[in-house]
């Protein structure tokens, strides 16, 4: 049996092992994930034991995304370009760090009927961490030439890192001073902050600032999936966008960090997708009771 886990501070909220449960049912892998609570002060030998215990490898979630690179042997293109790491895959030889959140974008959006080139579209992102560098990523592997990231002022540490690579990572940064204009002008929003989230704010603007401006047929995806339908996500729906939430990022971002560990190839129809998303809501759901 294969074991891999998800390592962050906290990880109780998570539907990943369900996941990764009907992925191995689908595959015929046998295979077990677990949730492990680390803190920031155990991270490095927490990765160092998984390692040595025989794991396959882990995802990484919040706080640990942008540190745990430190603990890891080698870094690919896609977590460097990123500045996080959520899939870690240990071979006998060493340890390797990747991020697959950026896939879960991408292949969400194409899903839902995005072009798979958007050659001069324009897109917006909502917030500065590190989920935004995965967006910036995903839409320039989508043909995006044009990104706006939008942040709070006055910019935090991470935020003013961004703003310090704006012009390497070949992005506009506004505050969100400029949100009409940026949304008006956009094909597509990115939610990839907290806002929406259990427990968190519901916006990080008031959503009536957009009500002047026409949102059909515009993109919205959300990165938070607890709960699945935001009220970002329920505005821009009620708005005419086509709506992507959060479930779907998760699911697209797990397939092939599953595929890394167990070395094989998920094949999972358009129907199955469905189903898995359902089990994944009914997940999510049954926290709440």
């Amino acid at each position: 049996m294969t074991h891999a886990a998800l390592i962050g501070d906290p990880v109780e909220h998570s539907v990943a092992p369900v996941l990764h449960t009907y992925l191995a049912g689908l595959s015929g892998t046998s295979f077990q994930y677990l949730k492990i609570r680390i803190s920031r002060k155990d991270l490095g030998p927490s990765v160092a034991a998984l390692r040595l215990l025989g794991f396959a490898g882990c995802n990484v979630t919040l706080p640990h995304k942008e540190d745990v690179g430190r603990h890891i042997d080698r870094l690919e293109e896609p977590a460097l370009r990123c500045g996080a790491v959520n899939t870690i895959v240990f071979t006998p030889n060493e340890s390797v760090g990747t991020n697959t959140d950026w896939i879960g974008i991408e292949k969400s959006l194409v899903f839902f009927g995005h072009p798979e080139r958007a050659a001069g579209a324009r897109a917006v992102i909502l917030g500065s961490g590190g989920a935004a560098r995965a967006a910036i990523y995903a839409l320039q592997q989508l043909g995006y030439t044009k990104i706006t990231v939008l942040y709070l002022e006055p910019p935090d540490a991470k935020t003013a890192r961004l703003l310090g690579q704006s012009e390497r990572l070949g992005i506009e940064t506004r505050p969100y001073a400029d949100l009409e204009r940026a949304v008006e002008a956009g094909d597509l929003v990115c939610n990839m902050t907290s806002a929406g989230m259990a427990g968190m704010s519901r916006s990080p603007f008031d959503l009536s600032r957009l009500d002047g401006i026409d949102l059909a047929g515009k993109y919205f995806i959300d990165a938070v999936f607890n709960p699945v339908r935001t009220p970002l996500l329920q505005y821009f729906e009620q708005r005419g966008a086509v709506t992507v939430d959060g479930v779907w990022m998760t699911i697209f971002q797990g397939i092939p960090a599953f595929e890394s560990w167990n070395s094989v190839k998920v094949r999972i129809s358009k129907e199955q997708l469905y189903e898995l998303h359902s089990v994944l809501v009914g997940e999510i759901d049954s926290h709440k009771k």
